[in-house]
């Protein structure tokens, strides 16, 4: 890889060992994170070397669109926002970020803002509104019945749990 991937690598494989070394509650979405992060950076490493750019530049997208959401979860994020910042239409994207990854983005959005929800649950006294808008929801009931759907447990219990 060159010089900027190799670190950006680095840098999710010291997350992830960090992870490792001072587990929290949530662990195991980080995990999976991380190693996915890492898996689709490696893939398209491998493609690239390929000659069929049509798969690199299918997995270059899905890199830069997880990218993009790792740094901006906590913002309104749109598929029409995505796209024009990979100059592809929404449809396309949300093909090709599928084929790449398994995972449509709304889905990927929604388990990142979940991920850091968690977090924010276990380490904080951020109120369930407080942590909501922090995660990217717009509206806490709706932040709730996601969280509940995910955990089977209300933010609330979560935290009382985790705590």
């Amino acid at each position: 890889p060159k010089s900027e991937e190799q670190t950006y690598l680095l840098g999710l494989m010291d997350r992830l060992l960090d992870e490792f070394s001072n587990p929290g509650d949530f662990c195991q979405e980080l995990y999976k994170s991380y190693l996915f992060q890492i898996m689709v950076m490696l893939l398209t490493r491998g493609f690239e070397k390929e000659s069929d750019e049509g798969n690199a530049n299918i997995y270059f997208f899905a890199q830069n669109t997880i990218e993009y959401i790792n740094d901006h979860f906590h913002e309104r994020i749109t598929l029409d926002e995505l796209a024009d910042m990979n100059f592809v239409t929404p449809g396309y994207l949300s093909r090709i970020f599928k084929k790449a990854t398994g995972f449509n983005i709304s889905n990927y959005i929604q388990t990142r803002r979940l991920i850091h929800a968690k977090k924010l649950l276990c380490e904080t006294e951020d109120s369930i509104s407080e942590i909501s808008e922090q995660c990217g929801f717009n509206d806490s009931n709706y932040f709730s019945v996601v969280f509940k759907n995910d955990t089977s447990m209300s933010p609330k219990q979560f935290r009382k749990m985790h705590s």
